[in-house]
């Protein structure tokens, strides 16, 4: 499964893109993200990490997710299984979905996360979210099981988002339909410093379908849950591990 990530670098004299006063975020390329999820299926520390990717990091015991901010524009902290790309300087187009061989009917997703900060949204573009500037921002945990023959591309910036979905509120969209889904919203920062176990119970819409498209899972962790909307906090950070299926 193909996992589309962000790690922090340094800015350089040499960067085009809006700069932060210590560091700015960019994805990692595919070359990175399969090194990281080589070393990390093996419990492995890099061994040439990313630059700017600390050391707590590149040990590869869990995914760091860390949101940021340019111009005004909230970068949300994202992990999924799908594929990113920049269409211009200030927008991102996430194609959601991945080839899975199922094999059994899971019950739910199991996996551990920790939110060392989950703020109040401090940025809110009027976009439609059902949150606004001085609420409690979420982060959120999803996962779906799909039946789709293309990916489903979203996308956000400094205008409208376009093709936004969400699996509790539709059972299929344009690229198919949607067979169940889990999800998980988080709006507290968590304490005691330990990763929490959680389970994702799957609520099935078809418990007798079973996925024959080309894509057929999908999997989304994001620091604020309407990062889409370009609306939440720009300092959440949330730790997410060992992802595995209950059966």
């Amino acid at each position: 499964m193909l996992l589309a990530g962000c790690a922090q670098v340094p800015t350089t004299s040499s960067d085009t893109a809006p700069s932060f006063t210590n560091q700015q975020s960019r994805c990692l390329t595919d070359a990175e993200i399969t090194q990281w999820a080589q070393a990390y299926a093996a419990r492995q520390p890099l061994s040439n990490p990313p630059e700017g990717m600390t050391a707590e990091d590149a040990a590869c015991t869990r995914a760091k997710l860390q949101a940021t901010s340019a111009m005004g524009v909230l970068a949300s902290g994202n992990l999924f299984s799908g594929l990113f790309q920049k269409d211009v300087l200030t927008r991102g187009v996430v194609s959601f979905g991945q080839p899975y061989a199922w094999k059994a009917r899971p019950k739910a997703l199991k996996l551990q996360y920790y939110a060392e900060h989950i703020g109040i949204a401090d940025i809110d573009k009027n976009f439609g979210a059902p949150i606004h500037e001085g609420d409690r921002d979420k982060a959120r945990i999803m996962v779906a099981i799909v039946d789709w023959n293309t990916r489903r591309e979203v996308g956000s910036g400094t205008e409208a988002p376009t093709g936004t979905w969400d699996p509790e509120e539709t059972t299929s969209v344009d690229e198919g339909p949607i067979i169940a889904y889990g999800s998980l919203f988080i709006d507290q920062s968590s304490t005691g410093g330990k990763m929490i176990d959680v389970q994702l119970p799957l609520n099935f819409y078809d418990t007798k379908a079973k996925p024959s498209g080309l894509y057929q899972i999908v999997i989304s962790c994001s620091t604020s849950a309407y990062g889409d909307f370009m609306a939440g906090c720009k300092s959440n950070i949330l730790y997410v591990d060992n992802f595995e299926w209950v059966y």
